[in-house]
């Protein structure tokens, strides 16, 4: 048996375990990477707690899919990558061949390349397309904030936010508190943020918000309707994945605006919609999912990241990490294997 790697495994509804399995081989196309960071994302979380959010959480699967690390070997037939090089991973790539990519449209891509394991594990393999390299200057640390940036980075310019446009992002995590350092480098003129943890509606204001609401003392809906005279809000963030808070964004936005749906829900979940109201607001509502690595990477030193990265835990740590995230304790948690 080759070299062994610890990981960290899931196998259903609270039932994360510590393994040791070999480190993987390196195929054509392929790199190896000693992954020096990865973080806990909401999707983790959800399938820990038996709710899966995609069919590629299957009994057996390591997790993780925010990482950064060094590449330490290589494949046949890789161009782009050398050993030594800090990188930054995603879990999966356009195919390249479906009738999306083929029209250019990469993002809606039907058939996406996945990485066969995840990152809470000393090694990962993955296809050459799957990881980018790291900026000159910028961390390892940095490096695994890479992926929720590209996707807040994604959000926003997928969104109309215009020069002194009201905007509402429901939900300070990782990605809210991202969007609303966004929004504000896009024009916004007033940032309103619902989050009814303390901690994070402080960070919230921190990072630029004009004003927070907590939604549980608080009504959002009358809070939005004194600050824009009743008008609502030009554009609405829903980035938690409840169907309260969706209708929440629908009910703020002005008439002719847009709601933008980031936040994940269980595939089962449904939102009751009033097409009456969705017709006469003349709404425009977005779902939204996607990644600007290339924006994402050259944007990493210039927003406030590090001040999202409340602690590190070592892999062994693992279950005090996800315990830790679950109390609400912090923004983003990062394992270090």
């Amino acid at each position: 048996m080759g070299q062994m790697m610890r990981c960290a495994v899931w196998y259903g509804q609270d039932d994360l375990r510590l393994e040791q399995r070999p480190v993987p081989r390196v195929g054509p196309g392929e790199v190896l990477v000693k992954v020096a960071f990865c973080g806990i994302c909401g999707t983790d979380l959800h399938a820990l707690a038996g709710k899966p959010m995609t069919k590629g959480f299957v009994p057996g699967h390591i997790l993780g899919h925010e990482y950064s690390g060094v590449v330490t070997a290589i494949g046949a037939g890789v161009t782009t990558m050398s050993q030594g090089q800090h990188v930054v991973g995603s879990d999966g790539m356009p195919c390249g061949k479906c009738i999306q990519c083929r029209n250019g449209a990469m993002r809606y891509c039907v058939q996406p390349v996945r990485t066969k394991e995840g990152a809470w594990a000393e090694y990962i393999a993955v296809p050459e397309g799957c990881v980018y390299p790291l900026p000159e200057g910028i961390s390892l640390e940095l490096g695994a904030m890479a992926e929720p940036v590209a996707n807040a980075i994604n959000t926003i310019q997928s969104s109309p936010i215009d020069l002194q446009d009201t905007v509402l992002i429901v939900g300070a995590g990782t990605i809210g508190l991202l969007l609303v350092q966004l929004a504000k480098q896009r024009g916004a003129g007033m940032v309103i943020v619902s989050e009814p943890n303390t901690m994070k509606r402080t960070l919230a204001k921190e990072l630029g918000a004009s004003v927070t609401v907590d939604p549980v003392q608080e009504d959002l809906l009358d809070v939005v309707a004194q600050i824009t005279g009743g008008v609502g809000v030009d554009v609405a963030i829903e980035a938690v994945g409840l169907p309260q808070t969706v209708q929440q964004c629908i009910a703020a936005a002005r008439r002719g605006g847009t709601v933008m749906i980031h936040g994940w829900a269980e595939p089962h979940v449904e939102v009751p919609l009033r097409p009456h109201e969705m017709i006469a607001k003349l709404l425009t509502i977005q779902g939204i999912i996607g990644r600007c690595w290339d924006k994402a990477l050259k944007m990493l030193g210039d927003l406030q990241v590090r001040l999202l990265i409340t602690r590190h835990f070592p892999l062994e740590e693992i279950h005090q990490a996800v315990e830790f995230m679950r109390a609400g304790q912090g923004v983003k948690v990062l394992i270090a294997p």
